[in-house]
């Protein structure tokens, strides 16, 4: 009899092991506290949003995949919806396609399904070849392959001297305006490709390389490509040349950019405060990441080696222009 009662003892422990993943239930979003409503990068006040009841009605009707081991999860691609409370307290979900079918996700994991209803409320497209169509001023270009002419690479003199004489022609600004503003612009720029590159956001050569035949294929479908290839025959040189010699250049916008992204994907995601201080847009909280992180963390000291090429370059652009 005690060896019987031992045995219904383990096996009720066993089925109990069996059942015990948690059984989620629907969500709730009590619409009532909202304070701040936001899709992708884009905040609002509750009120501001007249479709606001009726997505929160399909998020909550959202089916729990029954096996959440099983259940697929976000990726790199997906669409964050958030809701801020009135006490601060945030709600983000992450919808995310898988196949044909999307699906949602909670901050802690959870996955739901038949959410496609998403796609009621916002135009997602993550499949999106996107062509990028290069508009360059024909008068800065002549001017750019003028100063460029004798340069096997475009390097810090090349782009001192070329930012000079093209915000002096463009703003109107006086020499020592100009000199004075392109150190600034370069220095800031440097400090966020230092910091980039120190928190690993370093693009490949490999990446640069697909970049450069990506733009080049991009820019022989425009049908003004045949004028931009004159003006550069012009100079004896073609624009394939002339991304080949801006290869580093090209390197380290590819490179900020990434962060750049980096730090919009955060704002999406829910990340808007630096230092006690809560930022309404992308641009906002973006400024804020530059002044109070990058400019911090990277200083004059850092990129001393830099500054030194740009008084070079300074008195290379005095000499020659």
């Amino acid at each position: 009899m005690k060896k019987y009662s031992i045995c219904i003892f383990l096996c009720g422990m066993l089925l109990a092991g069996c059942n015990s993943e948690k059984e989620l239930s629907q969500i709730k979003i009590p619409e009532e506290k909202i304070a701040k409503f936001q899709m992708g990068s884009i905040g609002s006040k509750p009120e501001e949003y007249k479709h606001l009841s009726d997505l929160i009605e399909d998020m909550e009707e959202a089916v729990p995949e029954k096996d959440q081991k099983k259940a697929p999860h976000r990726g790199e691609d997906y669409y964050p919806v958030s809701f801020i409370y009135e006490d601060e307290i945030k709600d983000i979900f992450y919808f995310f396609p898988e196949g044909e079918k999307w699906y949602l996700e909670t901050e802690n994991g959870d996955v739901y399904g038949n959410a496609d209803f998403i796609l009621d409320y916002v135009d997602i497209d993550f499949n999106v070849d996107v062509k990028r169509e290069i508009r360059i001023d024909k008068d800065v270009l002549k001017r750019s392959l003028e100063i460029g002419k004798d340069f096997k690479t475009y390097d810090t003199n090349f782009f001192f001297a070329n930012g000079v004489v093209n915000r002096m022609e463009i703003t109107g600004d006086t020499e020592e305006d100009a000199i004075s503003k392109e150190r600034k612009s370069s220095i800031d720029s440097r400090k966020v490709y230092e910091y980039a590159k120190k928190f690993g956001y370093e693009v490949s050569e490999k990446e640069v390389e697909e970049r450069i035949k990506k733009i080049l294929e991009d820019f022989n479908e425009q049908e003004d490509y045949p004028e931009y290839e004159a003006i550069c025959k012009e100079y004896g040189t073609t624009m394939e040349e002339c991304l080949e010699k801006s290869r580093d250049y090209i390197k380290e916008e590819m490179t900020k950019n990434k962060l750049s992204l980096e730090t919009y994907k955060d704002f999406q995601n829910g990340k808007d405060k630096i230092k006690d201080k809560t930022y309404e847009t992308p641009y906002e909280y973006s400024r804020a990441i530059l002044d109070e992180v990058v400019y911090t963390e990277i200083s004059d000291e850092d990129i001393a080696s830099y500054i030194q090429e740009l008084d070079e370059a300074e008195a290379y652009y005095l000499e020659n222009f």
